[in-house]
């Protein structure tokens, strides 16, 4: 079973001269310190089933794939050469993938992702990364196999398999599409100030604060058939202005969300429908972690980084995602 958990810089680099293949969450000073090696990562503060609660400024967290892979390649990408990132899918495994948080990469890859060649061919899953949103707001990192931060390219690592495994996605989204106004965008952007309800012209930000909307719930459209959560991140009176973790895009209709009466009940039924394999990953968003009260209790067998988003082929958000490997019962060949 793919380890995953926390440990100090110390023990992470350990670990990479070992050769061993990880996935590395952590802050953007610790994950500088690691040394060059099979891994990638992307920062965060917070991590799914921390028994301590706490945000993690001293440890890294990490997900060890080496006892699963056969091969591991990692590929440091800019926005010309993300579109062509299933050119080279292993032909069974999967794929990781780290986005910085509040990045134009981010806005470029949610909005055209849909439509690279090949990226459904593939299990491709990841994060995007995230900060601590206590205090000044830094830019999310993510790292390529050393300790170079970047905050606008994304880390990703093809990963093969032997034949008598393989690689499952699983998506929860809690969240449905409410009946409430239309909400329709002039430029796409991680941040809104005008928009059109049903419409009519509006400042954003006072249609908010003056129905009392609960920012808690996502603005969620139509995308290619699939239902885009784009969670609000700050509501600044002062300024008119909304900022969003997820871009909005001006050819998408919006509406908000549906609220949940019991969110941690909804949560927790939710993670218990999955039947995963041997898990090598999860993530969810920061905002799902602080409704669901995760903080210091466990989320099922779910381990992973708080996020800023998921990544499951396309950016998503307010969700949980999680990579799992399993076993093919029809083919027994091909040991280690």
């Amino acid at each position: 079973m793919p380890m995953c958990g926390l440990g100090t810089v110390a023990e992470l680099a350990a670990m990479i001269q070992a050769g061993r293949i990880l996935l590395l969450a952590g802050t953007e000073t610790l994950l500088a310190q690691l040394p060059a090696g099979r891994w990638i990562g992307g920062s965060a503060v917070a991590y799914l089933g921390n028994p301590n609660g706490a945000t993690e400024r001293d440890r890294i967290f990490y997900s060890d794939l080496t006892d699963h892979a056969q091969t591991a390649e990692i590929l440091l990408l800019d926005a010309s050469e993300l579109p062509g990132l299933a050119r080279r899918y292993p032909e069974n495994g999967f794929s990781f993938l780290i986005l910085p948080g509040l990045s134009e990469l981010l806005v470029s890859f949610a909005r055209d992702a849909a439509d690279y060649p090949g990226l459904y061919n593939s299990p491709l899953i990841g994060w995007i990364s995230a900060v601590d949103l206590a205090g000044p707001l830094a830019r999310p990192k993510i790292f390529a196999g050393n300790g170079q931060a970047h905050a606008e390219h994304g880390a990703l690592m093809h990963v093969s398999l032997p034949r008598r495994l393989a690689a499952q996605i699983d998506v929860i989204n809690l969240f449905s599409t409410g009946k409430g106004a239309a909400i329709t965008f002039s430029e796409d952007g991680l941040s809104a100030t005008s928009c059109l309800v049903d419409g009519v012209p509006q400042n954003l930000a006072a249609y908010i604060m003056r129905h009392r909307i609960d920012t808690n719930l996502p603005l969620i459209a139509d995308y290619n058939g699939a239902a885009m959560n784009v969670s609000i991140r700050a509501v600044d009176a002062q300024a008119q202005c909304v900022d969003f973790f997820a871009p909005v895009f001006k050819t998408l209709t919006y509406r908000f969300a549906n609220p949940l009466r019991d969110f941690p009940a909804a949560f927790d039924r939710a993670i218990a429908t999955i039947e995963p394999g041997d898990i090598a990953f999860a993530c969810t968003c920061v905002l799902n972690y602080r409704q669901a009260r995760l903080e210091g209790r466990r989320a099922g067998p779910f381990t992973g980084p708080v996020t800023f988003g998921e990544i499951a082929y396309i950016a998503l958000n307010q969700t949980l995602a999680c990579l799992s490997i399993v076993s093919l019962d029809n083919d027994e060949s091909d040991d280690f």
